[in-house]
């Protein structure tokens, strides 16, 4: 049994990545002692139902002073662990950890690189963009120093092998599929419409108004169901105003699945996004997806089986007419999707990957 801390910044948002190192920390702690360690935990806000059992341990911070000394504990508390799996952006607790820690085993866990957050910034104010290079350039500096790099698609591991010089082995995230349908339900959209679906924190990066286009293109009646909170959220519904959108807002586990079951397609419009989880989630409902070609998603969607990805706005339209213009077709579809997230994207899959790589940096001769 082996000693194992994952490291988050916060437990605030019900995001991917908070899910995915909570869904991991409930596998491990089958076989392992587990703890959890973070700045902030809200369960109101952030996955309670996978907070249950977790030993949690916060660091509070207040101000710049205060995020560095609650580092310093946080490292001076992991020292105790045989294992530390860092979540996100590690840089300123690894430069820490290093410092007052011999224990070699030191994992990152890597869902956007700094460097990544670069090519995508072209937007952010000055200040932010000299902030995240600065931070590029540490991450380039600590990474020879972890005990391996874990990406959670080939397009993170591209990113990080192009901007960080190291290679980085790929665990694609895992979802916990207990609480979706056991078997596919055959469906097809009614006559009272398409049944739309976008899951997805409402900020500028995810892009949910590229959706704007598509929809005004759309020949078709149709309801579009928006779940999810953000910062562009007022702005959002400004925007969407005058068309058949409902504002869901966030909901619970249960509910986003009870969600995706009452709709008839997914629809991704995010460019460049590391992974794309929420896919997985709407394909484990039997859902297709249609989304851009482009980013992480290219890995968890199979083009013209479970579902269809697009490379500009008109193509998106006409992959929604073909994927629901014929119930042998959109039945197809929806089986597919249904058996090939269980087959690939399953917590235990992920588990056991990160498992086996636990065992080999702490039983191993170097780094990874």
């Amino acid at each position: 049994m082996r000693r194992i801390l994952i490291l988050h910044p916060a437990f605030t948002v019900r995001g991917g990545a908070e899910r995915k190192a909570l869904v991991l920390a409930q596998y491990l702690l089958k076989h392992h002692h587990v703890e959890v360690a973070c700045f902030e935990v809200d369960p109101a806000r952030s996955f309670g139902e996978y907070l249950t059992g977790l030993h949690v341990r916060t660091f509070p911070a207040v101000g710049l002073g205060g995020r560095l000394m609650a580092l310093l504990r946080m490292a001076r508390y992991a020292r105790q662990f045989d294992c530390v799996i860092a979540h996100n952006h590690p840089v300123q607790f690894a430069g820490w950890y290093r410092l007052i820690s011999s224990r070699p085993a030191f994992i990152w866990f890597c869902n956007e690189t700094q460097l990544y957050l670069t090519d995508t910034l072209s937007k952010a104010g000055v200040i932010k963009r000299i902030f995240i290079g600065l931070m590029a350039v540490v991450e380039r500096w600590l990474c020879w120093r972890f005990s391996a790099v874990v990406a959670n698609s080939q397009n993170t591991a591209g990113y990080i092998a192009r901007h960080l010089h190291v290679g980085a082995k790929v665990i694609y995230s895992g979802i916990d599929f207990s609480a979706y349908p056991s078997q596919w339900v055959s469906r097809y959209p009614d006559s009272n419409g398409l049944k739309l679906i976008v899951v997805s924190r409402l900020e500028r990066a995810k892009e949910v108004d590229r959706l704007l286009p598509v929809l005004d293109a759309l020949t078709v009646t149709y309801r579009l169901t928006i779940v999810g909170t953000g910062a562009d959220d007022k702005r959002l519904r400004a925007a969407f105003g005058g068309r058949p959108v409902e504002w869901v807002g966030s909901v619970s586990e249960s509910e986003k699945i009870r969600l995706l079951c009452a709709s008839d397609l997914f629809l991704f419009p995010t460019l460049n996004e590391p992974l794309g989880v929420t896919p997985i989630e709407a394909m484990a409902c039997g859902l297709p997806v249609v989304a851009y070609r482009s980013g992480g998603v290219c890995e968890t969607v199979v083009d013209g089986q479970t579902g269809r990805l697009v490379t500009d706005d008109m193509a998106f339209v006409d992959a929604i007419r073909e994927l629901t213009a014929d119930p042998q077709v959109y039945q197809k579809r929806s089986q597919a999707a249904f058996r090939h997230a269980r087959e690939r994207f399953s917590v235990d899959a992920m588990g056991a990957q990160v498992e086996d790589l636990v065992s080999l940096v702490l039983n191993g001769p170097g780094p990874v």
